[in-house]
């Protein structure tokens, strides 16, 4: 990759992901003039290769992606880059992920390609959970998460969905879907039952249709009461119509949480 060369919505989540991991993140980007303790650097021409004590630890890294000053002279040689600008951060970083087996542009992140930068950045876990250096480290699910909100503006962090959430969203649509059928073909009782158990399979009795019909041919006292009660049918209708229109958009956010953009 150039230097003119645009970055991926891919690469940039990978990107924006270590940033997050290695705690340099600015909340709209990754924070380049940054050393290890957060120590801010004044000059971007280099790297400024100089240690910094905190939290019980010392180190000598910089940058968004806390690059070791040999590391990043590897980097730079190899890539012939000029300086320790935000640019040359993000295109040391990338190529530091193609030397651990990751194609940034197109490999999704997930618990097995975040272990294999595992031994390149500490704060990313290991399969086991854990840093290669013994050092804190997120975990899998929270920087996957990240990721996944991350796509275009700023990421807030939300917690994975869990396949309960997930299941509960299918079975309302499923039962939307049911009630809306037989709504609207009542007057041939062939819709499938009304779910009201926990899964719609379970359920083997459904109404009648002699229940129905006395339902619906009970006496009115007048047109304006039937006209009345029709009015009511069609703005339940309108208001199924609504909920399930709602439904499917809940589940496009769920589906969207473990969706990844195709490399534009």
């Amino acid at each position: 990759m150039s230097d003119g060369a645009k970055i991926s919505p891919n690469a940039r989540r990978w990107l924006d992901t270590l940033s997050f991991a290695e705690g340099t993140w600015g909340g709209s980007g990754p924070r380049y003039a940054i050393t290890f303790g957060y120590k801010p650097i004044a000059d971007l021409s280099r790297h400024p290769n100089q240690v910094v004590k905190s939290g019980g630890y010392a180190s000598a890294a910089a940058g968004a992606y806390q690059f070791m000053p040999q590391t990043w002279e590897s980097v730079q040689r190899k890539l012939g880059l000029p300086d320790f600008s935000p640019l040359s951060q993000d295109l040391g970083a990338l190529e530091l992920i193609r030397q651990r087996g990751v194609d940034p542009d197109r490999d999704p992140i997930t618990p097995t390609t975040l272990a294999r930068l595992s031994g390149e950045w500490a704060s990313v876990p290991t399969l086991e959970g854990k840093s290669a250096y013994g050092q804190p480290v997120k975990s899998a699910e929270e920087l996957i998460s990240f990721s996944g909100s991350n796509k275009n503006q700023a990421p807030r962090y939300q917690a994975p969905a869990k396949e309960a959430d997930v299941d509960v969203v299918r079975r309302i649509g499923g039962f939307l879907d049911s009630f809306l059928k037989r709504l609207g073909d009542r007057s041939k009782l062939e819709a499938p039952p009304l779910p009201t158990a926990a899964r719609a399979e379970e359920i083997d009795e459904p109404v009648t249709r002699e229940e129905l019909l006395s339902l619906l041919s009970e006496d009115k006292s007048n047109d304006a009461v039937r006209d009345q009660e029709a009015q009511r049918v069609l703005q339940f209708i309108s208001e199924s119509d609504k909920a399930k229109a709602r439904m499917a958009d809940l589940m496009e956010a769920v589906q969207s949480t473990f969706r990844i953009d195709p490399l534009v």
